[in-house]
This record gives C-alpha cells, sequence and structure tokens, in this order.
C-alpha cells in the first residue's frame, strides 16, 4: 500500500533521482517535475522497472519566471491532490549573472521565488496529507557574503558559488524559518535540508571555483548519499519541534548570522510575495 505522493522538483538527474529511487523504496508514489519530456520520461522508466509497484506521474515545465513556476505548480495540483512530501529540489547553478524573463538574478528566480510558489500554491494539497516540504539548501549558504535585497535582484559584481547562488539558497531557508510556524498552523511541516557536496550534474558545470572544481572528485559524495541526507532531514524534521528548521542529515543547525538581521525575515517574505505574483488568498493566514 503506498505511503502517499511524494513530489520531486528538478527530478532529470543527480539527487533528484536519486531522490526518487528512494522515495519509491519508501513506498511512495511520485510526480516527478523537470524540465526536458525525454529525460523526465526516462526517469519514471527506470523508477518503474526498479519498482513495479511505483506509481509515477510526470510533469514538464521550466522554473525559470514566476509564470513558469504557477505553471509547474498547477500541473502537480492537478495530478496530486494530495500530497504526503514535496522536495523543493530544482535548482540552478551556474558562472555568469544571468537575468530570467522577470527581471531577477536567474539564481534568486529559481532557488528562491520558484520554491516560494511551489510551497504556497501547493500547501493545501499538502495539509490533506499533514505532509511535509523540504527545502533543498546548501552548506554553502554559510559562505555567503551578504543577503542584501538588492543583490538578489542584480548583484554588483559575480561571485562563483559564494555570490548570487549561496545568497539565493541562504535567502531560500531564511524564508522557511521564517514561515515555519505559520505553515504549522495549516498542518504542513516546512524545513531546509543540506544534501552535502554531492557530484551531480550541477556541480560538474563551471558554476564552481576553479580550486572547488578540481578538489570535488576527491571530497563531494555521490547523488545517492546527498538523496539520503535529505530524506534524514525529512525524518528529523517531521519529528523534531523546530518549525522552518534547518537540518544537516539529521543534525538541527542555526543559520548564519546574516540571516538574523532584524526585521529582514519579514523583508524576505515581502520580496518573494511580490515577485511570486499569487492573489491574495494563497497567503490567507500569514502574517503582511
Amino acid at each position: 500500500m503506498s505511503k502517499g505522493i511524494c513530489v520531486i522538483t528538478g527530478a532529470s538527474g543527480g539527487i533528484g533521482s536519486a531522490l526518487a529511487h528512494q522515495a519509491a523504496e519508501r513506498g511512495y508514489d511520485l510526480v516527478l517535475h523537470g524540465r526536458s519530456e525525454s529525460s523526465i520520461a526516462n526517469l519514471a522508466t527506470q523508477v518503474t522497472a526498479a519498482s513495479p509497484k511505483t506509481r509515477v506521474t510526470v510533469v514538464v515545465g521550466d522554473l525559470g519566471s514566476a509564470q513558469g513556476a504557477r505553471g509547474v505548480a498547477e500541473q502537480i495540483s492537478e495530478v496530486a491532490g494530495s500530497i504526503s512530501i514535496l522536495f523543493n529540489n530544482a535548482g540552478v547553478l551556474l558562472d555568469r549573472h544571468t537575468k530570467s524573463p522577470d527581471g531577477l538574478e536567474i539564481h534568486t528566480q529559481v532557488n528562491l521565488i520558484a520554491p516560494f510558489i511551489l510551497m504556497h500554491v501547493l500547501k493545501e494539497n499538502i495539509a490533506r496529507s499533514k505532509g511535509t516540504i523540504i527545502n533543498v539548501s546548501s552548506g554553502s549558504i554559510f559562505r555567503a557574503r551578504d543577503l542584501d535585497i538588492d543583490q538578489l535582484v542584480k548583484p554588483d559584481k559575480f561571485i562563483k558559488l559564494a555570490g548570487a547562488y549561496s545568497r539565493s539558497k541562504l535567502a531560500m531557508a531564511a524564508v522557511t524559518k521564517a514561515l515555519g510556524k505559520q505553515f504549522a498552523n495549516d498542518g504542513v511541516v516546512i524545513a531546509s535540508g543540506n544534501p552535502g557536496p554531492s557530484k551531480t550534474g550541477m556541480t560538474s558545470s563551471g558554476g564552481l571555483p576553479f580550486i572547488v572544481k578540481l578538489l570535488s572528485p576527491l571530497v563531494y559524495g555521490t547523488a545517492e548519499k546527498g538523496a539520503a541526507r535529505i530524506f534524514a532531514a525529512f525524518d528529523a524534521a517531521t519529528t523534531q519541534t523546530n518549525a522552518g528548521g534547518y537540518f544537516d542529515g539529521t543534525a538541527s543547525k542555526e543559520l548564519p548570522k546574516l540571516s538574523g538581521i532584524q526585521g529582514l525575515d519579514r523583508e524576505l517574505v515581502k520580496f518573494c510575495k511580490s515577485y511570486a505574483d499569487l492573489p491574495p488568498e494563497f497567503y490567507a493566514h500569514e502574517g503582511k
């Protein structure tokens, strides 16, 4: 008997693909999202071959704009009326500043605004199962040089890993923390989970600094290990009373001091709302 539906964004490869296999092994049916129809269909075939009892549905769409993210969320809502787990796993790590169609730095668009939209559009579906949202984070948040909202829109200088990427991931972790209690009141557990440095297509791209990329084959773990750490974060989040917390495996950790500036959490939530452009009813139980 299925444990419910597990939704995974950015599932075509790397940690997302490994999460799909591990979720199937745990007894969940799956909704898998990817940008490439052929890649996500190929993963669905692999999962059903390994776990024949698993029902797999695929959703295709680009999270690189608010409209695209809303479209993906609406597709998921149509095929999954009740969701047990949402893994907001999709992300980007690029080697240059790129502007999204909405005018945002692309790391901010995909790593912050897209999961924010998915969390809110699918909250009611997840609440039906008293479910859980895990926003896949990164240990690089502890390398972030600032958490300035203006820099989230357009950074003055592009810095690999410790700049736009780390800033967007830290902002998402701070927003998750800020909304933790409000989501809990609606019956939804939300948390951030760090998979640890993992060998994936994303980390093999040009987005890593030269020395980190040089050392990555020696120190980075497998995607399967990263996915296992995300599931460890899921297990911890559902058994600990740390609403919106950040988990490094099963260990709960405090966010960097950058995120603790008085009032910044509210400003970050306000920023996300402005770019998500969702109707007010999605924020009915949240503070302004």
